[in-house]
């Protein structure tokens, strides 16, 4: 009985052209993972960047939200005055804000082919944190303006970020961060709309 092989004389043009096929695949998939790492390693650069393009804010307890105990209980510590709202309009008293509950940040940088990175988060220095809402509003570039939303419960841990890739177009961004988080004990702490610009 004759091999496989033999009894095909096709069989070893067949290997050649496979052979030629593999060696053509494996450069490709070089060029490609060369290619990709490279914009990978671009894209760390422009993401290390953020870091002088933010800005961190002190957070503020909402002294209009929450219930009645909540509410008492941020009196009690003077994390809210007394008295917070004059009238209908809801303002607060002459020199009484909520008192200060954490920080908020947001940092952006340009990602290339007109995205931006947004980094946001916060600690809170009143405990954990169960729910964070927040908005991103950003103005500038040749997409804009925008805003981009983003929600998340960290599981009562006292810091939070989040991050998100946007389309804004090239130029120079302006974005906004605002919202805020509410804690274990109920109490609501505002952003106090930290802002970042750079070029995307």
């Amino acid at each position: 009985m004759q091999s496989f092989k033999n009894a095909h004389p096709a069989w070893k043009r067949t290997k050649q052209v496979l052979g030629k096929l593999m060696i053509g695949f494996l450069l490709l998939s070089a060029l490609f993972t060369s290619f990709g790492s490279g914009i990978a390693s671009a894209h760390s650069a422009k993401t290390a960047d953020k870091l002088s393009n933010g800005v961190t804010y002190t957070m503020y307890v909402d002294c209009s939200k929450g219930s009645a105990a909540v509410r008492a209980r941020e009196i009690k510590n003077h994390e809210c005055p007394a008295q917070t709202r004059i009238g209908t309009n809801g303002v607060l008293p002459q020199n009484q804000v909520g008192g200060p509950c954490g920080t908020s940040y947001i940092y952006g940088s340009g990602a290339g082919f007109g995205f931006a990175n947004f980094a946001v988060g916060g600690k809170s220095t009143l405990g954990g944190i169960i729910a964070v809402a927040y908005t991103i509003t950003w103005y500038g570039g040749l997409a804009g303006p925008g805003l981009t939303t983003g929600a998340l419960s960290p599981f009562g841990s006292s810091i939070w970020n989040d991050g998100q890739e946007v389309l804004t177009g090239s130029g120079r961004i302006t974005a906004v961060l605002s919202g805020g988080v509410t804690l274990k004990s109920g109490t609501i702490c505002t952003f106090n709309n930290p802002n970042t610009n750079f070029n995307a």
